[in-house]
């Protein structure tokens, strides 16, 4: 690359090996001001969680709102090591791992392919302050060998980007000793929630922050006029860290907003009196079963709530009589469950039998995709796989 670009060898003569074959070339100077980057624009992909990842082109004044909130919020100081765990391809990951540790002037500290047990060495050996992972990520690591008490020296770990469960996040901060802090962000603006270290146990793990100072985020309803507090909607934010556009034939297309410059995110969300959000899932997911709409993130939550649950990935799976089943992928702490376990528990609690799962399936985890988010594609085409597997008159076995 430095000979590509014409950089003479005396410019980064320090040269170190890093990830195996790997070589890494770096100056001996400190790291200079990130002012030098003079307001460009960063290029980077969305997750492709929910079908094909898109390029989400952010400016560097929303990357630095975001990564400066964020740093406000946990305290950073400068100086301080920040964990980058997560594939640096996507926009969240540039921001929060790259761009986030060169404003504060500290470490961003690497370990390449995801592994819980090299993330918990490097977290101790550097003294790791900060780091952001989706909630898939920080259940390994409670679950890692010898984790426990790990990341005492921690001060918090921000986790969001898929399904959480209140009980399973507390249980691991507490076998990890640190703080986790439950958020809502998205590529196309920047990681703009967050709860305070403070906070009691129900917001900072059972509610998915409050907006960043100078961001808002409302629930709407049908007519598209604002809810009032503790209604559920349709999901929409305004705020510094909005993106400039998706790049397209090396253009960016601006984002379709609303007359009064609020971004819908295509999710649904709750704001509470106290300024705090709980997003409750994609609007648009539902299962089809013989022509009655089930809402997935009812379902979904039903089955979060039982005792054993750590995660659950409701899908729809093929059926030639009713069009859809539903069918759940679920991760408990190590008994496996079966349907009738499940509909059992879900009839306890008074859920209504219309909408129980017709086929549940304990997996060892849920399928991640390149950043480590639960990729529903793939959770649809294995469920789909373990469902032609059972017996059909009963759909109980795998």
């Amino acid at each position: 690359t430095l000979r590509r670009w014409g950089v003479p060898d005396d410019r980064f003569p320090v040269e170190k090996p890093v990830f195996g074959p790997y070589r890494v070339r770096a100056s001996n100077a400190p790291f200079a001001s990130v002012a030098r980057w003079n307001g460009g624009d960063a290029i980077a992909m969305t997750s492709g969680s929910t079908g094909r990842p898109k390029c989400v082109v952010q400016s560097e004044d929303a990357i630095r709102y975001a990564a400066r909130s964020t740093i406000d919020a946990v305290g950073l100081r400068p100086g301080e090591a920040i964990g980058a765990f997560v594939p640096l391809s996507s926009v969240a990951a540039f921001c929060f791992g790259m761009y986030l540790p060169a404003l504060l002037g500290g470490p961003m500290v690497a370990i390449g392919k995801w592994s819980p047990e090299a993330a918990l060495r490097a977290a101790k050996e550097h003294r790791i302050a900060w780091t952001m992972l989706v909630p898939t990520m920080a259940l390994q690591l409670s679950v890692a060998p010898n984790s426990e008490g790990a990341l005492d020296t921690m001060r918090a770990m921000t986790v969001g980007g898929g399904p959480m469960n209140e009980r399973a996040l507390a249980k691991a901060e507490q076998w990890l000793q640190t703080t986790f802090l439950r958020v809502f962000g998205m590529s196309e603006c920047l990681g703009h929630t967050t709860p305070a270290l403070d906070d009691p146990t129900s917001i900072r793990l059972g509610r998915d922050g409050r907006p960043f100072p100078g961001t808002t985020v409302r629930a709407v309803g049908s007519d598209s006029r604002p809810l009032p507090a503790d209604d559920i909607g349709a999901a929409q934010v305004k705020g510094p860290s909005l993106f400039v556009g998706y790049a397209r034939a090396g253009t960016p297309v601006p984002p379709e907003l609303t007359p009064d410059g609020f971004l819908p995110t295509g999710d649904l969300v709750e704001v509470a009196s106290d300024g705090s959000i709980r997003v409750m899932g994609r609007q648009k997911q539902i299962i089809i079963r013989g022509g009655r709409n089930i809402d997935i993130n009812e379902v979904e939550s039903a089955i979060a709530s039982l005792q054993s649950v750590v995660q659950v990935c409701v899908v729809p799976v093929p059926d030639d009589l009713l069009g859809e089943r539903a069918a759940a992928l679920v991760v408990t702490g190590g008994e496996d469950l079966g349907l009738d376990d499940v509909t059992a528990q879900l009839a306890h609690d008074d859920f209504p039998k219309s909408k129980w799962p017709e086929y549940v399936f304990t997996v060892a985890d849920l399928p991640q995709n390149r950043v480590g988010k639960l990729s529903r594609p793939d959770a649809t085409a294995l469920a789909r796989q373990l469902a032609a597997a059972t017996d059909s008159n009963s759909h109980r076995k795998m």
